[in-house]
């Protein structure tokens, strides 16, 4: 079956950098990706999956304080109809609910799952004639949405594996179950939850999620478990205060940007912890109309990081303490809202020689890395990860070495296709192995 398996491969090439340059050109933004997971549905159904989609995919209850709004989303609809989406499947996804999961029954045997995600990033990509997605035509046409990141890629090697395990099934040659979990939302913290919460991944043996590059920076790299995936929580604060003229009365006033200053401050003092790293960074701050007033409102935004769940929860703590602390200060309110958590996970070293075993068989493969180390970074494929380890499965996060333009989430980044092969053949090598 191996050299059946390459060829397969080999064939599904051509169509699956065709789809990843197509996604390219048309990014949508977390849980606004009505186009791409349309594209997804219909891909799998005309491959013979049962496909899952909208309420049946995501629980949206579990996120709904960081969705899109119905404004933006109605927006994203209309586009993606206007680009080709089914309307009778984005109407199905309205709104939000942009998750796909495709399911293969071959009898008896393991259920498998692979993870990759959806949604392009809020960056402007980079016009100039050295940037091959401009080079070659298939840059943004979306405003300020770029896949800075490599989303794309892995939504189209998502579905490259589709079709290649579907010929493997119709010769008989894979048993067990296979599930493929299309996310929408990760850079928002958002699909990775909504999708375990509707129950899409409870009955998992063995979990693969993938990402280009990140810590494997050059083609031929296999990076087989990730370390250091960080616990993460995101707010969006608001502080209501009281505007008076700083002249006539200042004494009036409640100032609720001294308070967000205080705040700001307080929150880079954090004490660290003696079992673990973190992380602070507030990310935004706006205040104030006009330069003779007490400003009566602020509003900013704060993230934590923590090497573990134990240190989050300690430094979560004190977060809370400042915010609530500086507002009171001032005689200010304090709307604190969650804008998003990530998990911490550790990988399974028993899937380092499941992906071992399967690049042996792959020349392309110069450097087979056992851990990469994630810096910092967080993921929500944790999500999947921690709910197929709950009930006793396995899972790891395994990094797709890449040559990049530049690092993830900047104007150039770009990946080598070439090496979107090499994870393709890496992927569907593993899961025949774990199916025969």
């Amino acid at each position: 079956m191996s050299d059946e398996i390459r060829s397969y491969c080999e064939e599904a090439y051509e169509k699956m950098i065709t789809l990843r340059r197509d996604i390219h050109k048309h990014p949508e933004a977390a849980c606004l990706e009505y186009r791409t997971a349309s594209i997804v549905i219909q891909t799998l159904r005309d491959l013979g999956y049962e496909v899952h989609y909208g309420p049946e995919a995501m629980n949206l209850k579990v996120v709904k304080n960081i969705l899109p709004t119905e404004a933006e989303a109605n927006g994203a609809i209309g586009r993606a109809i206007s680009e080709g989406a089914d309307p009778k499947l984005v109407e199905a996804m309205k709104y939000n609910l942009t998750a796909v999961v495709g399911v293969l029954h071959c009898g008896e045997g393991p259920v498998i799952g692979l993870r990759a995600d959806m949604d392009a990033l809020n960056v402007i990509e980079n016009q100039s004639p050295e940037h091959i997605p401009n080079r070659e035509g298939f840059a943004s046409i979306h405003p300020k949405v770029s896949h800075a990141c490599g989303h794309d890629a892995h939504t189209a090697i998502g579905l490259a594996v589709a079709a290649v395990m579907r010929r493997l099934a119709d010769e008989g040659k894979i048993h067990g179950t296979l599930k493929l979990f299309f996310q929408p939302g990760e850079e928002a913290t958002i699909g990775g939850l909504a999708m375990c919460e509707a129950g899409v991944a409870d009955d998992i043996d063995y979990l693969l999620a993938i990402h280009m590059g990140v810590g494997t920076k050059k083609t031929g790299q296999i990076g087989a478990t990730a370390v250091d995936f960080p616990s993460l929580q995101k707010y969006a604060i608001h502080y209501e205060g009281l505007t008076s003229h700083s002249g006539v009365a200042p004494e009036k006033g409640k100032n609720a940007l001294m308070a967000a200053c205080h705040a700001i401050l307080g929150i880079y003092g954090l004490p660290r912890h003696s079992k673990g790293w973190s992380r602070v960074n507030v990310g935004t701050m706006n205040s104030g109309i006009v330069t003779n007033g007490v400003p009566g409102f602020a509003d900013f935004t704060v993230e934590l990081r923590a090497s573990s769940d134990e240190v989050m929860d300690r430094l979560n703590e004190c977060a809370l303490n400042v915010l609530k602390g500086a507002a009171a200060m001032y005689e200010c309110q304090a709307d604190i809202m969650e804008k998003g958590t990530m998990v911490g996970a550790v990988c399974d070293s028993e899937m380092i020689d499941i992906l071992r075993k399967a690049t042996d068989q792959i020349p392309e493969v110069t450097e087979f890395i056992p851990e990469v180390s994630m810096s910092g970074a967080g993921e929500d494929a944790t999500r999947f990860i921690r709910k197929a380890q709950s009930h006793g499965g396995k899972g790891t996060y395994m990094m797709i070495g890449s040559d990049l333009s530049t690092a993830p989430h900047t104007d150039k980044f770009d990946v080598d296709e070439k090496s979107m092969a090499i994870g393709l053949e890496t992927v569907v090598r593993a899961f025949a192995d774990l199916m025969k």
